[in-house]
């Protein structure tokens, strides 16, 4: 879920040399901004490209394979992808090991797990 919310809203357990997040001109806000999601080892995996607004829930799937052990979220101030318009980016692992796991309602930046499927869980 996309909360609008700067780095300083990050609520989670993973180390700060895991999970790391950069606000930049001044941080996502109120308004709608454009989420990509890529999986953070090959850029060119594209697992979301959207708007989205504040509150609103999206989905991080890939039809084919597993997604990444570790995530690359970038949110622009529009939709056109370039480094003047990046308002926030992060990464972090999502994998949900036993050493980092991850929780429902954790927060990254601006985004918020609100649910995930694994292979043991279905």
């Amino acid at each position: 879920r996309y909360s609008g919310a700067d780095c300083s809203d990050s609520s989670n357990i993973q180390n700060p040399s895991v999970f790391v997040c950069t606000d930049l001109d001044g941080g996502p806000g109120t308004d709608g901004a454009f989420v990509m999601v890529t999986d953070e080892a090959a850029g060119d995996v594209v697992y979301f490209a959207d708007f989205v607004v504040p509150g609103e829930f999206f989905s991080v799937e890939r039809d084919t394979t597993d997604i990444a052990n570790r995530l690359n979220i970038t949110v622009y101030s529009s939709d056109i992808i370039s480094p003047e318009n990046m308002v926030q980016t992060l990464s972090f692992q999502s994998s949900c090991s036993t050493d980092l796991p991850l929780f429902l309602n954790n927060r990254f930046g601006s985004m918020q797990l609100s649910s995930f499927r694994n292979e043991e869980q279905g």
